[in-house]
């Protein structure tokens, strides 16, 4: 079974990787900071997300009583780390982080995941000013065949085990609160259909709703009027959204260039280290 828990924690960091790519492109001042190039990334962690969770499945569709009898006892090894003496020590005393269902609290996760990227594709997809009425209605029947399947999964998963006895996991593995997203997403998933045929706007509002600000006090001036308000909160130089909003891309990009430094730095030591180690053992 730790094979295919294995494997699902490598899908797990694949897709990861395209989801992190895809929000790093938004402050990379390349051609890559597109929303088409963002859709893609995160198409492909939906393609790496959907693969893992299948092959899962495969182990609970051809041995579910073993699934059944094992996964509950099934906790979660503590990483190890080499000591000064060179002896291997686990990082949690005990050396597990917590005690059973790994593999459910796993499934979980990956079930989230794809959820969220799923949203996210079509959401941006409108954002991108896509207008197609086949293209939203294939939008539309993606979300909600992936809302199915993910229902009759959770639906297994607790016909399994029971819905009280994975409620009362382990804290630390994570389990119950992956159960309380799954569900806060696949509601979300149900009520996309509103701002995806129109019927509301991304923020969940009617399309014809006004947004009113009154008595909205400016630099000591009281501004009664809605649209004058609006405008000065969003594109004020020094204080209006828009201004936040590049200060903060700002902000990203350098943080982002300083974790490249250090990556960079980290391993060239590591690179080092391990010469160090390999000369070391060759010599002996």
């Amino acid at each position: 079974m730790d094979v295919y828990y294995d494997r699902a924690v490598a899908d797990f960091i694949l897709a990861k990787q395209s989801v992190d790519q895809a929000r790093i492109g938004w402050v990379e001042n390349t051609v890559r900071a597109s929303i088409h190039n963002n859709i893609a990334a995160r198409k492909a962690a939906i393609n790496t997300l959907q693969a893992a969770i299948d092959d899962y499945w495969t182990l609970i569709d051809n041995h579910e009583s073993a699934f059944r009898a094992l996964v509950p006892q099934r906790g979660l090894n503590s990483p190890r780390y080499i000591d000064s003496n060179g002896n291997s020590q686990p990082v949690v005393s005990g050396g597990l982080l917590f005690k059973g269902h790994k593999d459910t609290a796993m499934l979980y996760t990956l079930m989230n995941m794809l959820a969220e990227q799923k949203l996210a594709v079509a959401k941006l997809t409108i954002q991108s000013g896509e207008t197609d009425p086949h293209a939203i209605s294939g939008l539309q029947a993606d979300l909600n065949t992936l809302g199915n399947e993910l229902k009759s999964k959770d639906s297994r998963l607790k016909a399994l085990f029971g819905e009280h006895k994975l409620s009362e996991a382990a804290t630390t593995s994570g389990l119950s609160e992956a159960m309380v997203k799954l569900e806060t997403n696949l509601n979300a998933m149900e009520s996309a259909h509103s701002w995806l045929n129109g019927e509301s706007n991304l923020l969940g509002l009617p399309q014809d709703s006004v947004l009113l600000v009154q008595g909205y006090g400016i630099d000591g001036n009281t501004v009664f009027d809605s649209f004058d308000a609006l405008k000065t909160m969003v594109g004020e130089p020094s204080s209006g959204m828009l201004a936040h909003a590049k200060e903060a891309r700002s902000e990203a990009l350098n943080d982002y260039n300083t974790y490249r430094h250090n990556r960079d730095q980290f391993r060239n030591n590591y690179q080092a280290t391990n010469r160090a180690l390999m000369t070391s053992y060759l010599t002996c």
